[in-house]
């Protein structure tokens, strides 16, 4: 593929896991660390092509206060798309906490209190309700934010973000 020097891992003591997120309602939207360039990336062609990201680096590293590795593992640690919301789309990081976007990409923020959810492995999305997110050792957490029903459809990293979904504060 064009664009992408090399996919980011996450470690854990059973397995290695390649670091990608892939949109289940439109295989051709990727996001993924690229740990040789030292930055987050996208694809809108399935892989075949990657363009930088850097309101993703930016939201990652929290505007390179944390550095984009953590020893030879990016920051991000889990990408999920919604199932149910194209739009939806939540970064999982070591430190950083849990990032949010809610208009496809084009804008991140940090959820309030996840600072504490560190070192996470994957996102469930449940068809109603509140997402979980699982932790290498250290347990499930439910995000406490507003899902809405929607056509789930929005551009992929545009230039105009979508209205915010407002979240809840932390339990």
């Amino acid at each position: 593929s064009v664009g992408m020097g090399a996919l980011g891992v996450l470690k854990t003591m059973f397995a290695f896991y390649t670091v990608y997120g892939v949109d289940p309602n439109n295989a051709d939207r990727l996001i993924a660390p690229d740990v040789r360039n030292q930055m987050m990336k996208y694809s809108r062609d399935g892989g075949r092509t990657w363009q930088p990201y850097p309101q993703l680096t930016n939201a990652v590293t929290d505007n390179a206060k944390f550095r984009f590795m953590v020893g030879d593992e990016p920051l991000a640690s889990v990408i999920a798309f919604d199932p149910y919301d194209s739009c939806h789309i939540i970064v999982g990081t070591h430190q950083r906490g849990i990032l949010r976007s809610t208009d496809g990409g084009t804008s991140w923020k940090v959820l309030k209190g996840s600072a504490g959810v560190t070192y996470p492995t994957s996102v469930y999305f449940p068809s109603k309700g509140r997402p979980i997110v699982s932790t290498y050792g250290r347990g499930l957490w439910k995000l406490l934010i507003n899902r809405r029903d929607t056509d789930g459809k929005c551009a992929f990293v545009s230039r105009r973000p979508r209205p915010e979904v407002p979240e809840l504060a932390a339990a």
